[in-house]
This record gives C-alpha cells, structure tokens and sequence, in this order.
C-alpha cells in the first residue's frame, strides 16, 4: 500500500521515515565510519549504510501518536535500560526491566508485520460524509494525536490504513505480555564471535543490543561459545526476510 504524502515542506513536520528498529538501537552497532554492514537478501548483496537510512524504516506506516505517543515511551524506557546493560551498570533483568523489554520486542515484531501487512482504509459502513477537511486540516488533526475518517469520491467514508495500523500494533503488545507472561529475560553475551541483527525474528523470543549481547526470553544470563552464537546468527540469516545487518559481518560466525 502506498503511503499518503505530506503537503509540500511537510509543515505540520509530521513523521514520514517510520523506524522499525529504532536507530538509537542500530547505532549500537556502527563502526568507527557510523555504518552497519548489511546484506540484502534477495540481492545477495553486502553493502553499508548509515543507522538513519530509508531500508531500515516504514514510510508513515502509522499515525503520529502511535510515532510520538507509546512508541516512543516504550522506546525510550528500552533504550535507558540498553545502555546500562552495555555498560554493566545492570546486571540481571527485574521485573519492571522485564516488561520494558516484552514491550520493546513486541513492538519491533508488530510494526514490522503491519508493515508488511498493513490493514486497508477501513470504510465505515451506512456513514453518510460529514465535514470534509483541507490536507492542512487533517494534518493539524493527526498531529494533535485524533483520528479523522476521508470522504472519497463515491460518498464512500473511510478510516486510513496508517490509524488502524496504529490501534492493531497498541492493542497486539498488550496481547503479546499477556502470551509472554512472568517468564524473564536473561542476558546473553558472546564468548567468541559477535551477533546479527535480522529485519525481524519471527516470533522468536531474542532481543540483540549490541555486537556482543543479546536478551533471551524464558533464559537466566549466560555467556556462550562460537558454537551457540552459531546458532543465533543461522536463525537470525533464517528470518530475514529482506536484510540483516552487522557491526562487522565477517566478524560474525555462521
């Protein structure tokens, strides 16, 4: 589906690149020169590029409250906790750490589905057209976090996609704590080798934070060998479906 466009100069500065995997987490693994290497599947391609990079976000996916509202709380809640598990100030996952990390990797999870499969405009059945708004209009509306429905043409009345990716994501997190349940996350670091990051990793329970560590779900903390950071990495190559990236690829046994 393709995304529908800002007025010109974007004024109401709205939210068009839509990360999936936030670049805060991304730049955990640049190099010296700010860049990660990535593969690109399909291409059997390696090449590198920057945390901010458009292959590494949806494009207006979901609305602007989602972006800057829960998205972003759960986001920033992960990333505090990141950086001190990165810098040994944390050392085992509590229990408040524990949802903060379920959420984050629930919301990684749903907002690369729902860009891959994100809902239609959604028409509301036996709904005369009501007030129809100018494009600055509907912006100032999404910005100031309401949902608006679109008249077409055909006296058709409709909500868009980006709104209804929004409330499925919100309401698929709380969903998936409800599945993950009490079990905790452990912290995992590699012995020996360092870890990919796939586009997703359908369904399965791991969280990576830096080259070196990763977060396991239902797993106390534990350092493994090349041959289990091995397994990780094959998993996460399996999942892809379009890239995975890297500090160093070479540095990365498969």
């Amino acid at each position: 589906m393709k995304y529908e466009k800002p007025q010109k100069k974007n004024p109401n500065e709205l939210v068009i690149k839509q990360h999936i995997f936030p670049s805060k987490s991304i730049r955990r693994f640049v190099q010296n020169n700010g860049t990660v290497n990535v593969k690109l599947v399909k291409q059997n391609k390696v090449i590198k590029l920057p945390p901010d990079d458009k292959l590494f976000c949806a494009k207006r996916s979901w609305d602007q409250r989602a972006e800057t509202g829960y998205m972003k709380e759960i986001e920033d809640k992960f990333q505090t906790l990141a950086s001190k598990i990165v810098t040994n100030k944390i050392k085992n996952i509590g229990e408040s750490e524990n949802r903060t990390v379920s959420e984050f990797f629930a919301l990684w999870e749903l907002r690369f589905y729902k860009n891959l499969n994100p809902i239609d405009d959604t028409e509301l059945k036996e709904i005369l057209p009501g007030k129809s708004y100018t494009k600055n209009e509907e912006e100032i509306l999404e910005k100031s976090n309401m949902v608006f429905a679109k008249a077409s043409a055909r006296d058709k009345v409709s909500i868009p996609s980006r709104f209804m990716n929004s409330q499925s994501i919100q309401m698929g997190i709380y969903e998936r704590i409800a599945q993950m349940g009490y079990l905790k996350w452990g912290i995992v670091s590699s012995h020996e080798g360092e870890f990919i990051v796939p586009d997703n990793f359908s369904n399965n329970a791991i969280l990576p934070v830096s080259p070196n560590i990763i977060l396991l779900w239902d797993s106390n903390n534990l350092v493994i060998r090349r041959s289990e950071v091995i397994k990780v990495n094959q998993l996460a190559i399996s999942c892809s479906k379009t890239f995975y990236f890297a500090k160093e690829l070479s540095s990365c046994p498969v």
